[in-house]
């Protein structure tokens, strides 16, 4: 099962066979039923026996039917802590080659958030100006639906209004922000 078939099965047990081409998944660690495999690169304990979680069709439809994004939070503060650990359990999502090129930022500070705020409300700004002057244009020259313009156009213009007003659109009073930064050239995209 080695997706870079860094083991295969010997007469009796399994053999390393290409090393090189080892991805650190961990898989090997993961689905040995006799906890026999140690790798020099990873933690067994964070790769325990799978288990099958007795989740039906019906269980699994519902959980993604009743997910929603969130628009307002709570006031209460998250711990740095589980802050923590909620970004080292993303490690556990797939990524081509295991390559996991993904680093968070996680901003928890007030005045930092509050700048980005700020800054987001000015760029709105300019969008909206600019989507007046450049989508009246299409409208008129290209023949852009009026309809559709309008509703962006009204869109920006609302947002500006509540930020205005001390009203949060774009971080709905989240206390942290966690912002995902990955290279512009990755393992996989130089293939």
């Amino acid at each position: 099962v080695c997706p870079g078939t860094v083991l295969e099965m010997g007469a009796k047990t399994a053999e390393v066979q290409y090393p090189e081409n080892c991805i650190a998944c961990g898989h090997c660690i993961a689905i040995c039923p006799k906890d026999a495999i140690t790798h020099g690169k990873l933690d067994e304990k964070d790769f325990p026996l799978r288990t099958d979680p007795q989740i039906s069709l019906t269980q699994f439809t519902q959980l993604t039917r009743n997910r929603r994004s969130t628009r307002e939070f709570k006031k209460e503060l998250i711990s740095r802590d589980i802050l923590e650990q909620l970004v080292h359990s993303t490690h556990y999502a797939p990524t081509g080659e295991n390559a996991q090129e993904i680093d968070y930022v996680i901003i928890d500070d007030a005045p930092q958030l509050q700048m980005i705020r700020d800054a987001m409300a000015k760029k709105f700004k300019m969008l909206y100006s600019l989507a007046n002057f450049f989508l009246v244009k299409g409208i008129m020259y290209l023949g852009i639906g009026k309809k559709e313009t309008t509703r962006l156009i009204e869109s920006l213009k609302h947002m500006i209004e509540r930020y205005n007003k001390g009203q949060d659109p774009f971080l709905r009073n989240a206390h942290v922000l966690i912002i995902l930064v990955t290279k512009t050239k990755t393992a996989m995209r130089n293939l």
